[in-house]
């Protein structure tokens, strides 16, 4: 008998509990999800229940901002990474600029102090080829120079152009006749248009020209400032070979 009666007891407090547990249910919306209200309101085992759903919430959504806030830092990072490779870049871009812009100064500079020269013919002494105010271009190097060769040179501290007419060891002689003449034999100057006169009072012939003198003679010979007027010229004072008229005063 007394089983009996200790089933019907335990069927009867599970009924009442079910019965609790569904109107506590039904009173979820009404509630203010604090943990004091909450214990006093619902048993503590379902007030339990709710906190750790609370804390499961809390935590969750903690580790969701923090999961935010470790993509958005990786966004940063990834940008700055990206910022900071496109800066390297544009310092290297500079510094290969700057390295090409001295190269190409330093190569510039050294072509046209060492190797090549800018120069304006000063006169009309090489009439009709080079006219006053062409611009030449003459090289600075040459191994040897020869006859015919055109050179520009320094006499007193003016610069000249004229044409080599006789080397070192030859002599030379202008005669009265208005003809030039190298070793007693009278050249031939097809491409001269204008007779050689002497100059009085200036140089005395014949010239024998030493190992490092050139008897140089301009094209248009009637008043030109030549060897005819100061004298041979020095291999010291020859700046280099004529190349060619890059710019013609008069077009």
């Amino acid at each position: 008998m007394s089983l009996s009666k200790d089933v019907k007891r335990g069927y009867a407090c599970f009924q009442r509990m079910k019965t609790d547990r569904e109107k506590n249910l039904q009173q979820i919306p009404e509630i203010v999800p604090n943990f004091l209200e909450t214990s006093v309101v619902f048993p503590g085992w379902t007030a339990l229940f709710f906190w750790e759903i609370f804390l499961f919430g809390f935590f969750s959504r903690c580790k969701g901002r923090e999961g935010e806030n470790m993509s958005q830092s990786a966004e940063q990072n990834n940008r700055d990474a990206k910022l900071e490779n496109r800066r390297k870049k544009d310092i290297r871009a500079v510094r290969r600029f700057v390295a090409l812009a001295v190269l190409l100064f330093s190569s510039i500079y050294v072509l046209f102090v060492y190797v090549i020269g800018l120069v304006v013919a000063p006169n009309g002494d090489m009439f009709p080829r080079i006219d006053q105010g062409d611009m030449l271009l003459f090289y600075r190097l040459p191994e040897t120079l020869h006859e015919h060769d055109v050179i520009v040179f320094t006499k007193n501290d003016t610069n000249y152009i004229g044409r080599i007419a006789a080397c070192p060891g030859d002599i030379c002689e202008v005669t009265l006749e208005e003809q030039v003449r190298i070793n007693g034999n009278r050249i031939l100057e097809n491409d001269i248009f204008y007779a050689t006169p002497i100059y009085e009072g200036y140089v005395e012939y014949p010239v024998v020209l030493g190992d490092d003198e050139y008897f140089v003679l301009g094209d248009k010979r009637e008043g030109a400032e030549d060897s005819r007027y100061f004298g041979p010229v020095r291999l010291s004072e020859i700046h280099g070979i004529v190349l060619t008229v890059i710019r013609r005063n008069h077009i």
